[in-house]
C-alpha cells in the first residue's frame, strides 16, 4: 500500500511539474548565445562592459553591450538571463524589439490565459506590470528544456518593448520583477 501511495505521489509530481507552461520549439536568442560554453570570450569579443555587480549572497554580474541594447546576467559564472532592450538583436526565430504582437504570435504561436490548459504549443499571458509599468503586459514561451522567452508588450502600440531570455525557469521570476529591479524600461 505504501509503495502504491509513493508511486501515485511521484506520478502527480511529474505531471504537475511537466505541465507548467506553453511550449515553443526554440526559446533562444542572438543566434544561440545561450548555448555558448565560453560566455566571457563572447562578452570580451563584442566589447560588453560590466553594468551591475552584486556579490553579497552569490556572484551576480550583469554586462551590457556597447550600444546599451543587450544585457547579459550571470550568476556564479553561469548564464542566467539575456535582456534585449532595443531593435537590431533578435531571438533565434527572428523577433526583435519594435515588432508587433502579431509577428510574435505568427512565429511562436497563439497566446493563452495562464489559467487555461497549458500543454499547448504557444505562449502564456503573464499579466500586466504594476505601478509605472501598468502600460505593459507580458507573454512567455517556454522550451522543453524549461528555458523561457518573455516578451514585454506595450498596451498602446502592441509592439515588443523588451525581450527576456531566461536560461532556467526553476525559481522563475516574473519578467516585471526584473524590469523593476534593474530599471529596464523608461
Amino acid at each position: 500500500m505504501k509503495r502504491i501511495l509513493v508511486l501515485v505521489l511521484m506520478l502527480i509530481t511529474m505531471i504537475c511539474s511537466s505541465v507548467n507552461a506553453a511550449i515553443t520549439t526554440d526559446a533562444g536568442v542572438l543566434g544561440g548565445l545561450e548555448r555558448n560554453s565560453d560566455l566571457y570570450s563572447y562578452l570580451n569579443m563584442y566589447h560588453y562592459r560590466l553594468w551591475k555587480s552584486d556579490h553579497r549572497f552569490m556572484e551576480h554580474d550583469m554586462y551590457i553591450s556597447q550600444d546599451d541594447a543587450v544585457i547579459v546576467s550571470i550568476f556564479n559564472d553561469r548564464l542566467d538571463a539575456i535582456y534585449i532592450l532595443k531593435p537590431g538583436y533578435k531571438t533565434n526565430k527572428g523577433i526583435e524589439v519594435g515588432m508587433d504582437l502579431n509577428a510574435v504570435k505568427n512565429v511562436y504561436g497563439p497566446i493563452y490565459d495562464w489559467y487555461e490548459d497549458d500543454s499547448h504549443i504557444g505562449g502564456n499571458l503573464i499579466g500586466n506590470g504594476q505601478g509605472k509599468y501598468r502600460k505593459y503586459y507580458g507573454v512567455e514561451y517556454v522550451s522543453k528544456e524549461n528555458s523561457g522567452l518573455s516578451f514585454v508588450i506595450s498596451n498602446d502600440t502592441y509592439n515588443v518593448v523588451l525581450i527576456r531570455y531566461q536560461k532556467n525557469r526553476h525559481g522563475n521570476t516574473h519578467v516585471f520583477s526584473d524590469v523593476e529591479s534593474y530599471n529596464l524600461l523608461s
